[in-house]
């Protein structure tokens, strides 16, 4: 991943080749590699490395990647599809939930 402090920087011209990288509102760094880290991170959240509510978001436009952990967020349900069919990635298991209670 290609994450970088302020204090690596010393140049203003430099800061305008980078994605900002945003943590809850933050201005904490930069990316040389926007597309990689931001894959990395959706890759760890499926993955269970880091928790599925932290929510990672870049925006092209104002050249942020905007990531989220704070709470009280309303949040949608994740479906996930294979890669190239469409095909939605759903079994059993995930439908059964404990009635029990």
């Amino acid at each position: 991943m290609s994450f970088e402090t302020f204090d690596q920087h010393t140049d203003l011209e430099d800061f305008k080749s980078k994605t900002k990288v945003m943590l809850n509102g933050n201005w904490i760094g930069f990316s040389q590699k926007p597309l990689e880290m931001v894959s990395m991170l959706k890759f760890a959240r499926s993955s269970g490395l880091i928790p599925y509510e932290v929510s990672v978001v870049r925006d092209i436009v104002q050249k942020e990647i905007k990531i989220y952990t704070d709470a009280g967020r309303c949040m949608r349900p994740l479906l996930t599809v294979e890669n190239g069919t469409n095909t939605l990635v759903l079994t059993p298991e995930m439908l059964i939930t404990d009635l029990s209670i």
